[in-house]
C-alpha cells in the first residue's frame, strides 16, 4: 500500500513511501514529521544593532529586520550617515554620530537653528564701536564710523590735537576731544601764546592807524606791520592795499577776488571762489563727498570729483543703495511654489536671499524636484509602485491585495471559499492552497472517493465490498483471513517443525506445509532454522547513501534494511535528487537552477545577491555626467 497517497507531508514537502511507513523530506524553512512546523528563522537573533527580527510572510525560510534609528542594511549592519544630506550650511563641517550629527560652523555663522549653521553672526551685537560711534555689520567682520575726535578700528583712541605743536613760545598744550588749550609762559598771550604780553603804547605807535599793527619787540622797541592785504615802503607808517590776485593764488579753476578792506579790519588779503568739489583758502582741497556717509545698507562709498559712487552690498541697489532688491521678481520658485524674500513682512533672512515654499509633492531649493513617493518602496511583497505628483498607486503581485491602500500588505486567503471537499483541511499559501484529505478521499480538492477494492485485495476468488476508507472480503469455501489468503486448515502443532520465532508455517495441502522465514531472514534447511540476511552486502543504497541492516526482534523484522542518504538525496534507496528550488528561494522574479544539495539564482536585471534580494543602485557608479 502507498502510504504517500493521502498526502501526509504538508508545506510542499516530498513524501518517500516505505513498507508500512513513509518519510517526509521537508522544504527549506519547515521541520517536523509531516513538515508541519515552520522554523523560526529569528531564533538565532540575526538582526544587529538593536534591530527587530520578524519572519517573512512571503517565504518560509526567510526573515526581515526592522532596524533601530540610525542603522540600515539587510541585518542592520551599517550605521546610517546623517551627514550625507550636507545639513551644515555656509561651509560648516558635519560630524556624524550614531543617529545624530553635529555642525561646526565656519567663521561668521552660528548653529541656529541647531544642526544648520544658517544664521550669520551679528558682529555689531556686542556694541564694539566706542564713544557713540556707528557700527556697520558685515559677513565675518564689522566697520566703525568714528565720532569726531576719535579713531582706530573700534574708535577707542582719542585723537591728540596737540601732536602738531600748535602752542608757541614754550607754552603747554592740553588735549581734549576735538580741541586743545594752550597755557602760555609769562610774557605771552593769545590762543597759541603767539603774542608778547606788552603791546605798543600810544606814544610809541607811529604806525598807520587804520591799516597797520604795532608790534612790541623789546623795551621801547616796536615794529609796524601792515595788516594782511596791505604793504608799505616806510616801515608801516603808511600802508597801501596789495593786489594779491596778481600772483594767481587760487588753483583748480577758482576765481580770485581781492579783499575789500575797510578801515584796519582787512584780514583776508584776497578771497578764492572755488568751483564745486573743491575747498580751502586756495581751493587746494578736493572735497570728500563720502564724509557725510551717503551710502546706506552696508554699501561702500567711493569719492570722486564733486561726486561719489556707492558699491552696494548683496541684496540692495539704487544710487545710495536705498532699495532692497526683490529676489522674487524673477520668479525663481518652480512648480507653483510661493516665493518669500527679505522684504516680505514678517520674514527674517539675509537681504540677498529668498526662500521657496513648495507645494505638496515637490522639494529642492527652488522646488525643482518631484518627490518620489515610490522611493520608500511602500508596495510590499513585490508590488509595483507607480509614482504621481504627491501620490502613488500600488499594483499588487499575485496572491496579495492592496489593503491597507498603498501597501499590498494583505495576502489573499485562497481557503476562504472552502475549496476542500469532504471535510478536507485547507492550508493557505501565497496565490494557491493545498487540501489535506481525510482517509478515503483524494484529488486536488478531495473530490474523489477512493475505491479500496481497485487493488484487488481479496484473494482466491473471494468477493470485495468497498466501504469508507476500508473494504471487506467475503471468502470462498476453504479460505479465511482478512484477504481470504489462508486455507481453512492451518498448520497443526504436530506438523509444525518450522523455526518457532523466525518462520511461518504455510499449509499447502493434506498434511503438507512449508516453512517460510520472516522477511529479512533466510534458511538452508527448509525453514526449520532461519538466520538474519545481510541485505547490505548487495550495496542497495545509491548516490553515496549508507546502508544499515535492520534490527529484527523475535518475529517482528519487517524492515530488512534502511539507507541513510547524503544531503540532497532522498527515497528508500537514496535514488531521488531533492529539488532545492521547491521552496522558491529566489526573489524579485529570479530563475532558480537546482543542483545537488544546492541551488543558484539567475537574477532579473537590476537585482543582485545570493537570492537576488538586493536592489542594485545603478547610480553608485555615477554614470550621469555634466552635473
Amino acid at each position: 500500500m502507498d502510504e504517500c497517497s493521502s498526502y501526509p507531508c504538508v508545506n510542499r514537502a516530498t513524501c518517500a513511501d516505505s513498507v508500512a511507513a513513509y518519510g517526509c523530506v521537508c522544504g527549506a524553512g519547515y521541520t517536523g514529521y509531516n513538515c508541519e512546523a515552520d522554523v523560526d528563522e529569528c531564533s538565532s537573533s540575526p538582526c544587529l544593532n538593536g534591530g527587530t527580527c520578524s519572519t517573512s510572510v512571503n517565504y518560509a525560510d526567510a526573515y526581515q529586520c526592522a532596524c533601530a534609528a540610525g542603522f540600515v542594511g539587510r541585518v542592520c549592519e551599517s550605521d546610517f550617515n546623517e551627514c550625507s544630506s550636507n545639513p551644515c550650511l555656509n561651509g560648516g563641517t558635519c560630524s556624524e554620530g550614531e543617529n545624530q550629527y553635529k555642525c561646526t560652523c565656519s567663521s561668521g555663522y552660528t548653529d541656529t537653528p541647531v544642526g544648520t549653521c544658517a544664521t550669520e553672526l551679528d558682529e555689531c551685537g556686542s556694541d564694539p564701536c566706542m564713544h557713540s560711534s556707528t557700527c556697520f555689520d558685515h559677513v565675518f567682520s564689522y566697520t566703525c564710523i568714528c565720532s569726531r575726535g576719535y579713531s582706530v578700528y573700534n574708535c577707542e583712541v582719542d585723537d591728540n590735537d596737540c601732536i602738531s605743536s600748535p602752542c608757541q613760545n614754550g607754552s603747554t598744550c592740553s588735549d581734549s576731544v576735538h580741541s586743545y588749550t594752550c597755557t602760555c609762559m609769562n610774557g605771552w598771550t593769545g590762543k597759541h601764546c603767539e603774542n608778547e604780553a606788552d603791546t605798543c603804547i600810544a606814544s610809541e605807535n607811529n604806525c598807520d592807524k587804520k591799516t597797520a599793527e604795532c608790534i612790541h619787540v623789546g623795551v621801547g622797541l616796536h615794529e609796524c606791520v601792515c595788516n594782511p592785504g596791505y604793504e608799505t615802503d616806510n616801515l608801516g607808517v603808511t600802508c597801501s592795499n596789495i593786489e594779491e590776485c596778481s600772483s594767481s593764488p587760487c588753483i583748480n579753476g577758482a576765481t580770485c577776488e581781492d579783499g575789500a578792506c575797510a578801515q584796519a579790519a582787512c584780514l583776508p588779503q584776497y578771497k578764492c571762489n572755488c568751483i564745486k568739489g573743491w575747498a580751502g583758502d586756495h581751493c587746494e582741497f578736493d572735497l570728500n563727498e563720502c564724509s557725510s556717509y551717503p551710502c546706506i545698507n552696508g554699501a561702500t562709498c567711493i569719492d570722486a570729483l564733486y561726486s561719489y559712487a556707492c558699491v552696494c552690498a548683496a541684496g540692495f541697489d539704487g544710487f545710495s543703495c536705498e532699495n532692497d532688491v526683490d529676489e522674487c521678481t524673477s520668479s525663481p520658485c518652480l512648480n507653483a511654489a510661493s516665493c518669500l524674500e527679505s522684504g516680505t513682512k514678517g520674514v527674517s533672512m539675509l537681504p540677498d536671499k529668498y526662500k521657496c515654499n513648495c507645494v505638496a509633492g515637490y522639494t529642492g531649493v527652488v522646488c525643482e524636484k518631484d518627490v518620489d513617493e515610490c522611493a520608500s518602496r511602500p508596495c510590499l511583497h513585490n508590488g509595483k509602485c507607480t509614482q504621481g505628483v504627491d501620490s502613488y498607486t500600488c499594483q499588487c503581485a499575485a496572491g496579495y491585495q492592496d489593503v491597507p491602500v498603498g501597501t499590498c500588505y494583505t495576502e489573499i486567503d485562497e481557503c476562504a471559499s472552502n475549496p476542500c471537499l469532504h471535510t478536507g483541511t485547507c492550508f493557505d499559501h501565497v496565490d494557491l492552497y493545498m487540501c489535506i484529505c481525510i482517509r478515503g478521499y483524494s484529488g486536488y480538492n478531495c473530490e474523489v472517493d477512493d475505491n479500496e477494492c481497485n487493488s484487488s485485495p481479496c484473494m482466491n476468488g473471494s468477493t470485495c465490498t468497498p466501504g469508507l476508507d476500508k473494504y471487506t472480503c467475503t471468502c470462498a469455501s476453504q479460505w479465511s483471513g482478512s484477504h481470504c489468503g489462508t486455507e481453512v486448515d492451518p498448520c497443526s502443532k504436530t506438523e509444525n517443525d518450522c523455526d518457532k520465532q523466525l518462520a511461518e508455517c504455510i499449509h499447502t495441502g493434506v498434511k503438507r506445509h512449508e516453512c517460510v522465514c520472516h522477511a529479512g531472514y533466510e534458511t538452508d534447511n527448509g525453514g526449520r532454522t532461519c538466520t538474519n540476511i545481510q541485505e547490505c552486502a548487495s550495496s542497495p543504497c545509491m548516490n553515496g547513501g549508507a546502508c544499515k541492516d535492520g534490527k529484527c526482534t523475535v518475529a517482528a523484522c519487517v524492515t530488512m534494511y534502511s539507507c541513510n542518504c547524503r544531503n540532497g538525496w532522498s527515497g528508500f534507496h537514496c535514488e531521488v535528487d531533492l529539488n532545492e528550488c521547491g521552496s522558491y528561494p529566489c526573489v524579485n522574479g529570479a530563475t532558480c537552477v537546482d543542483g545537488i544539495f544546492s541551488y543558484g539564482c539567475v537574477c532579473s536585471r537590476g537585482y543582485a545577491g545570493f537570492n537576488c534580494e538586493v536592489d542594485v543602485d545603478e547610480c553608485a557608479s555615477s554614470p550621469c555626467v555634466n552635473g
